[in-house]
């Protein structure tokens, strides 16, 4: 039995062993070929291993490479499928990790970057101590960078920032903080983690990426010249470094935008030799094209274009080749032009977007400019055909019918139009519409049709700008083409039937005459008429000649030039109106042959004003009861309204109109014309006038002149709210006037003016849809103006409702693309306003110091404002220098006044006395009368001996303010002063006394609020420590300056951190970072909110807190960060990680003055102790006696704890 056993063991150990051997083989095989690089064969034969062997401990091996070797081959899916299936399967296997990182790889090569973040979030989930643990996030975070999620970003960063502080990726994590805060506009954090991360001297791609980074933190806070070094350091420095080019392309645009196309052309040509990449390159040859063509060098700007090798179809190629097509243009090679432009066309993808929309406006221009008509119609066809609705037809057929109108198609124009006639609803160009329907309409003789649908334009669109050429026309067409035959045949019937039954042929002759000239319009038939009457019948001569003469005057207004025929033309009529005229007795109208007699004279505008006035007011004496009386009103009241000299009868004559004709068709014109001549010297009556136009007669022409008139007599007023609604009124009834149009370029401002900032926004966002609006060169070539001022009130609107960030990026798209735009001095100015107000005083300084220009208002605003900040950042010398420039501008008594005594005050602070002395008796001597600057130096003398230890010298100034201008505002100065000169002293009962009593002596003082923090500070001194915090708290409650409350906070939270009153310590921190978060002690206050979470025992709300601000401090203040995360968790008694968080202070933090390395050593001993671990703890204080620059104190306090433990 023994045996057979045996037997059995040996044969099963046999095919064991067998087996084995056949495994080894079976996967030395494939990894053979793995390292030949037989990928794809050693792919297939792992699969078949694991397959077949899927209990062996080579699995997962197996799994691994055959990712890799699809890896290598870069099938990413199946490679995914390797690594992912491993990680799963089998996540205790060493790879496992590397599985989820490269599983993220693959995705990431995929394009699917969402499941790529996933993977390589999962690393740190499921193996947090692996080395790819940080990387993994870190790619994760520069994901998120790239999908625009600047939240996930910061949030994976901060991972680093806070778990893996040793990670190789520390670093970069900073950077792309910092990249990502100020994506979200948080310029000081950003600043904070960029300057973190350069102050650890990165060397490379690292350092480049900090240096760019640092460099747009300066372009975003406008301090360009800093942004300009710092990008020009990265390109010396680091010229092949990843981020060269994104630095070289900024700087660029830099110089590009001011202008400097040599620097800017110095550095493209400088730095694109050392360009690899295909796309980078490309960018840089179009910048360079970009640079010559707007230095006006267009053969090299062509050259450098066709370098460019993009791929047909997309935006960017569209807006590359109508550069490039321009720069044939500008050389006056228009064929090439064109047909660069059509190509591009051809082969762009989207032509309904709002780009090839107005690239093809450019391209029909060139081609109508070339004479290509034909080509120009083909395109537009093929426009209108693709135009989504009847409406959106409307404007590209109206672009066809202005070339149709040049090659004189007029039938096809009526064609082209017609349909349009049948949409009701109102679309703006309706009014375009019908005035070519009657120009066709007119030039191929159809009269009746064009005349109807100029009365349409005359009724129904009365504010158009076609309205007064529509009159014109129609009276033409209705004085010489439109004739009414049925009248004719009529009037002839009569005059037949008259010549059966009477025999005066003359009679008849003469109004067979009328007939040609009222009815038929056939001028010269009716003179042959006239003439013949007058040889057969003399007995009315007058009623013929006044005919005779009217029928020439008609023929004279037919010739639209003066010439002989004319001139002849109207010598007869003169001459027949004369004859009408001396024979009075037979004529019927001596009142229209005297007033047709002086028109013929005016036809040729021949008649100086005087001679007009002359003969209008002879014929009003001379015929009281004419019924031309109107016209003669209307034309004396027009005629002398336009000569200084007769203004006030212009307005007597309008008084009659408006007065005595107002069933005239015409008084609204006499009313609007007439207001407009008093809106000088009456402007309420003319107001008066003008809203009456509006209310009353809303269709007639001159209603929206008058409505306009209105609505900018509010917005001069500033009565913005009105003017808006007023503007809406107008653009709403009277839609398709170009006056609307108009309109609607100003009312953003208005909106912004009435102070209504959502309504601007709302309404300019939608008009600012330019596709050039970000491209320097085609905005300069194309962009509409009117459009710069709609960026500046939409800046202006976003300045309003504080939306720094907005405001601050329309101000510069304005400086931008408005190269010396009307806004661009105050957009500068603006700029600088918010920086000041932001307390970015320097920034703010260089915005301001760049104001310039004829407004010597805003001019001298920017120098106070410079002035100010120069005083308010305490550099007298300047701030003097600035108010003495500004005492030689200035005309305003009172400022000038300001400016005169702050400049010796910032002298006096200085220290310069003696430059002071001088202008202090010229001071005096302007302003004799004067109390409050006079005592301000006396003050400011007693201020500079205190500053110098001359302390009798200063009691004796500022008792002088107190004696000598005790009524003046620096008296309590003065004892403020006095006081502290007093504590200076250790006087403190004087200064005590006179601290208590302030209140008092000055109950209205602005210095109250720094007495009470004085006292607040003798109190806490004097260990009073709850009357301190009265002090502080009272002074917080009035205190109005920005820097003294900071002050006043500070002093309660050391008192409450003193006394051990944490909930409010924390409370009041909150209150300082909330209100201060660019002070410069922000990172003390921070770290004094985490201590107070420790001593609330809100352990693990310190250690995220702690954690969280870990990331802005700097390497002084990192390590007791890091001291206090140790501290969370040794007093929540969780020993192992404080030991874990103290030891990281001597092992990573930069050694500091404070002795936060010993404290972590000691304290780390004490946990140690906790556990029980003595001899750990030991080891821990002996490195505290061992190591160098521990202060004595602190290794006797270790060596004593030693042999307190030994016993």
């Amino acid at each position: 039995m023994f045996r057979k056993i045996t037997v059995l063991l040996l044969i099963t150990g046999s095919l064991s062993l067998a087996q084995s051997n056949s495994e080894s083989s079976d996967f030395s095989y494939p990894l053979k070929l793995y390292n030949e690089k037989f990928y794809d064969l050693a792919a297939s034969q792992f699969i078949k291993f694991y397959n077949k062997y899927p209990n062996s401990a080579k699995a997962g091996d197996a799994r691994y490479y055959a990712g890799m070797a699809y890896f290598n081959l870069k099938k990413y899916p199946q490679a995914r499928v390797e690594f992912q299936s491993l990680a799963i399967e089998n996540p205790g296997h060493p790879k496992a990790a590397e599985g989820w990182f490269r599983t993220g790889l693959c995705y990431l090569n995929m394009g699917d970057k969402k499941e790529a973040v996933k993977a390589f979030k999962t690393i740190r989930l499921i193996y947090p101590q692996s080395p790819l643990a940080a990387e993994g996030i870190y790619r994760a975070g520069v994901i998120y960078l790239e999908l625009d999620d600047t939240g996930s970003a910061i949030e994976s960063f901060n991972v680093i920032l806070d778990r893996y502080p040793a990670s190789p990726y520390y670093v970069n994590a900073l950077i792309k903080a910092a990249r990502a805060n100020l994506l979200q506009t948080d310029t000081q954090k950003a600043r904070l983690l960029v300057e973190k991360a350069l102050a650890s001297n990165p060397q490379g791609d690292t350092a480049a990426e900090g240096l760019l980074v640092q460099a747009q933190i300066f372009t975003f806070q406008g301090d360009y010249n800093r942004a300009k070094q710092t990008y020009s350091d990265l390109l010396k420095t680091y010229p092949q470094s990843a981020y060269s080019y994104e630095a070289l392309l900024a700087l660029s645009d830099m110089y590009i935008r001011e202008n400097a196309f040599d620097r800017a052309r110095q550095y493209l040509t400088q730095h694109i030799s050392q360009v690899k990449d295909s796309s980078a390159l490309n960018r840089m040859h179009q910048i360079l094209a970009d640079v010559y063509f707007l230095d006006g060098k267009y053969a090299l700007a062509q050259a450098e274009y066709e370098k460019v090798l993009y791929q047909p179809g997309d935006s960017l190629w569209l807006a590359l080749q109508l550069k490039y097509a321009l720069s044939f243009k500008k050389q006056n090679l228009a064929q090439e032009a064109v047909s660069v432009l059509q190509k591009a066309l051809d082969a762009y993808k989207n032509n309904r977007g709002p780009l090839y929309s107005d690239i093809h406006e450019i391209y029909l221009g060139w081609l109508v400019e070339n004479g290509n008509y034909a080509q120009a119609i083909n395109s537009l066809h093929r426009q209108i055909i693709h135009a989504d609705d009847p409406v959106g037809r409307v404007a590209p057929t109206l672009r066809l019918v202005k070339i149709l109108k040049k090659m004189g198609q007029w039938q096809d124009i009526i064609r082209e139009l017609e349909d349009f006639l049948l949409i009701q609803n109102p679309y703006p160009q309706k009014d375009d519409v019908y005035f070519e329907l009657a120009n066709a309409y007119e030039k191929t003789n159809r009269f009746e049709e064009s005349a109807a649908f100029y009365r349409k334009i005359i009724t129904d669109f009365a504010a158009s700008e076609y309205y007064q050429t529509a009159k014109e026309r129609l009276e033409y067409l209705e004085a010489y083409e439109v004739v009414d035959k049925d009248k004719a045949v009529n009037r002839l019937a009569n005059m037949v039937s008259q010549l059966l039954i009477s025999d005066e042929k003359a009679s008849l002759q003469f109004e067979l005459g009328k007939i040609y000239y009222s009815d038929l319009k056939d001028y010269r038939r009716a003179i042959e008429q006239f003439s013949a009457a007058l040889q057969n019948d003399p007995r009315r001569p007058g009623d013929i000649y006044l005919y005779l003469g009217r029928a020439y005057l008609k023929l004279a207004q037919r010739r639209q030039d003066v010439d002989e025929t004319t001139t002849e033309f109207l010598e007869q009529a003169s001459k027949y109106f004369k004859e009408a005229l001396q024979n009075k007795n037979t004529c019927s109208e001596p009142d229209g042959a005297a007033w047709c007699l002086v028109k013929t004279g005016m036809q040729p505008d021949s008649l100086s004003v005087d001679r007009e006035k002359k003969f209008l007011t002879m014929l009003l004496t001379k015929y009281p009861q004419s019924k031309y009386r109107e016209e003669w009103y209307e034309n004396l009241a027009f005629t002398l309204a336009f000569d200084e000299r007769y203004q006030k009868e212009s307005r007597q004559y309008f008084e009659i109109l408006v007065n005595e004709y107002k069933d005239s068709p015409k008084y609204p014109e006499y009313l609007l014309n007439y207001a407009k001549l008093i809106k000088s010297t009456d402007t309420d009556k003319a107001l008066d006038i003008f809203k009456k136009i509006a209310l009353e007669y809303a269709n007639a022409h001159a209603a929206v002149s008058a409505l306009f008139e209105v609505a900018s007599y509010y917005e001069e007023q500033k009565m913005y709210t009105e003017a808006k609604q007023l503007y809406s009124r107008l653009i709403n009834r009277y839609y398709y006037s170009d006056v609307a149009e108009r309109t609607k370029k100003s009312l953003g401002r208005i909106y912004v003016l009435a102070g209504e900032y959502e309504q601007a926004i709302e309404f300019l966002l939608p008009r600012l849809t330019s596709p050039f609006l970000h491209d320097y060169l085609l905005t300069r070539e194309y962009m509409p103006a009117d459009l710069y001022d709609e960026i500046y009130f939409l800046a202006r609107a976003y300045h309003g409702l504080d939306r720094d960030k907005q405001a601050l990026d329309m101000y510069r798209l304005y400086l931008n693309v408005a190269v010396s735009g009307q806004h661009t001095e105050q957009t500068k100015f603006n700029m600088g306003k918010i920086y000041f107000d932001k307390d970015q005083k320097r920034v703010a300084l260089d915005f301001f110091k760049t104001v310039s220009g004829p407004d010597s208002a805003l001019t001298t605003d920017a120098g106070l404002y410079i002035a100010t900040i120069y005083f308010d950042l305490q550099e007298y010398d300047k701030a003097a220098q600035a108010f003495g420039k500004l005492r030689k501008t200035v005309k305003d008594k009172d400022k000038a006044q300001e400016i005169f005594g702050k400049q010796i005050v910032a002298l006096l602070r200085v220290g310069k006395l003696k430059e002071a002395s001088p202008l202090i008796k010229a001071y005096k001597r302007m302003y004799k009368e004067d109390k409050k600057y006079t005592a301000w130096f006396v003050l400011e003398y007693g201020k500079y001996y205190r500053s110098q230890k001359e302390f009798n010298k200063a009691i004796k100034f500022f008792n002088q303010v107190k004696n000598k201008y005790g009524s003046s505002e620096y008296a309590d100065d003065a004892e403020y002063f006095l006081a502290l000169t007093y504590l200076t002293l250790n006087k403190n009962e004087e200064a005590f006394k006179i601290l208590s009593n302030f209140y008092t002596n000055y109950p209205k003082s602005d210095r109250l609020p720094e007495v009470l923090n004085s006292l607040g500070s003798l109190y806490f001194r004097s260990e009073k420590f709850d009357d301190a915090i009265n002090m502080f708290r009272n002074a917080l409650k009035i205190c109005k300056t920005r820097e003294l409350k900071k002050n006043i906070l500070s002093n309660l939270i050391k008192t409450y951190t003193f006394t051990g009153f944490w909930d409010a310590a924390q409370a009041t921190a909150r209150q300082y970072v909330e209100e201060f978060p660019d002070a410069d002690d922000i990172i003390v206050k921070k770290i004094i909110i985490g201590r107070s979470y420790i001593n609330l025992n809100q352990f693990q709300n310190a250690v995220e807190y702690l954690r969280k601000i870990k990331r802005e401090a700097d390497s002084d203040t990192e390590p007791e960060i890091q001291f206090y995360i140790g501290d969370a968790y040794l007093k929540a008694g969780e020993y192992e990680n404080a030991i874990a968080e103290f030891v990281k202070i001597p092992l990573l933090s930069k050694k500091t003055k404070l002795q936060w390395e010993a404290s972590a050593l000691y304290y780390s001993g004490q946990a140690y102790e906790k556990l029980g671990r003595i001899p750990d703890a030991v080891r821990m204080y002996q490195e505290i006696i061992k190591r160098p620059g521990i202060d004595l104190t602190l290794k006797k306090e270790a060596e004593k704890r030693i042999k307190q433990i030994r016993g």
